[in-house]
């Protein structure tokens, strides 16, 4: 389970709040979707929950983030070229994310033909 309390997240450029007040609270099997506009926050918020140094440089937060010993996963939007060069299967097999990947790929009901792609071939 994931617990969210009370978080809110300013950019430090200009105090603009991204987050306000967020309260969350997740169960096994729960599935969520994040969804807004370009630029308003839904990145930030998944780096603050994975790991709140991610966002250190450009906004603060308050509020508590409680993962209760779940493993996470985060796949930055930004890869280095050698990356965006590794299919899918690579990039999980290097990382020791197979049985990961194996899941998400049931999950998201992705073909098996599909971990053959480069990285910087997907959106």
């Amino acid at each position: 389970m994931i617990e969210i309390h009370n978080l809110t997240i300013k950019t430090i450029k200009d105090n603009r709040t991204l987050i306000d007040h967020l309260q969350l609270s997740t169960q096994k099997g729960d599935k969520i979707v994040i969804i807004g506009e370009e630029g308003n926050g839904k990145s930030t918020l998944l780096k603050c929950i994975y790991n709140d140094q991610l966002i250190a440089d450009y906004c603060t937060y308050e509020g508590k983030v409680l993962k209760n010993d779940y493993s996470l996963g985060y796949l930055s939007q930004e890869l280095s070229a050698q990356e965006k060069k590794l299919t899918i299967t690579e990039l999980f097999s290097e990382n020791n994310w197979t049985k990961e990947l194996l899941k998400a790929m049931d999950d998201f009901r992705i073909d098996s033909f599909a971990s053959d792609k480069r990285i910087g071939d997907l959106s």
